[in-house]
């Protein structure tokens, strides 16, 4: 018998793999995922499509979910998206994405993601290197937010009943580039964490 499954991953720059030399942690997963495909003799197919974009919020993923998924038919959808929601621009007291709504964003997010695959699953935030973390002007990641945020990503997805992957902890200050992006080791600890809980899907 032969399966086929289509893998959706939706992010912000992080999924999309800023700052790797040798590829993000999903571009790591795709050549584990091709590499299986052809280990198997092509009897179990893996597709997938990382529609990661650099900056984007919840928001931005809410108003291009439907478009992105109708051209993919997916049937395991990978979200990897709220540190930007967090960040503030102008004044740090005011995240880009107010936390009731992005709690919001989530239930929905998730909600639509189950009508349409079998399997969801929600990278947590990784935390960032403050004095770093700030390359742009008047943009501001914060540690204590970012945490607060990842609760909040976690108590919905338990809600929810799909996954959570735990990344707080898995990449350490010395593992990202620009204090807020991973280097090389990050991305691969991250996809080591990331290849392990879709295991749990069924893709092994």
């Amino acid at each position: 018998m032969i399966t086929t499954r289509n893998i959706c991953i939706f992010g912000d720059p992080i999924a999309y793999g800023a700052w790797s030399r040798d590829g993000g942690w999903a571009e790591r997963l795709q050549k584990i995922l091709q590499r299986r495909t052809i280990d198997s003799g092509f009897r179990s197919y893996y597709f997938l499509y990382n529609v990661s974009i650099p900056g984007n919020t919840t928001g931005d993923v809410l108003a291009r979910f439907d478009a992105e998924c109708e051209v993919r038919e997916p049937h395991i959808i990978v979200f990897a998206v709220g540190i930007n929601d967090a960040s503030c621009r102008a004044n740090p007291d005011k995240p880009r994405i107010e936390r009731a709504r992005f709690e919001e964003n989530g239930v929905r997010l998730i909600r639509e993601a189950k009508a349409r695959a079998e399997r969801v699953l929600w990278v947590g935030l990784t935390t960032v290197d403050e004095a770093r973390a700030m390359p742009f002007e008047a943009t501001y990641f914060l540690n204590a937010r970012i945490r607060d945020y990842d609760a909040v990503i976690k108590t919905v997805c338990a809600k929810e009943g799909v996954a959570y992957v735990d990344i707080a902890g898995v990449v350490g200050p010395e593992e990202l580039a620009d204090g807020l992006h991973p280097n090389d080791r990050g991305h691969e600890k991250m996809c080591v964490a990331i290849e392990r809980a879709l295991a749990g899907c069924g893709v092994q």
